[in-house]
């Protein structure tokens, strides 16, 4: 993957997980969320782009080869 295909991956993955996380905190708030609202969202972003949640925090995270340069 080059620099501009990581960059727009990276935008999709924090996108994505911001979306699910205040999903995941208003559900949280309810009562009916099960686990952490980090947790949550990262298995939530991952089953819709079909990575692990390893993967969704190397990226959220910038390692492991996710680092912008």
């Amino acid at each position: 993957m080059d620099l501009y295909e990581k960059r727009i991956m990276t935008g999709v993955v924090d996108s994505l997980y911001a979306f699910e996380l205040e999903r995941a905190v208003e559900e949280n708030r309810r009562g009916t969320l099960i686990g952490t609202p980090s947790e949550v969202a990262c298995e939530r972003a991952g089953q819709e782009l079909g990575m692990s949640v390893g993967s969704i925090r190397d990226v959220l995270g910038r390692r492991n080869g996710w680092e912008l340069e």
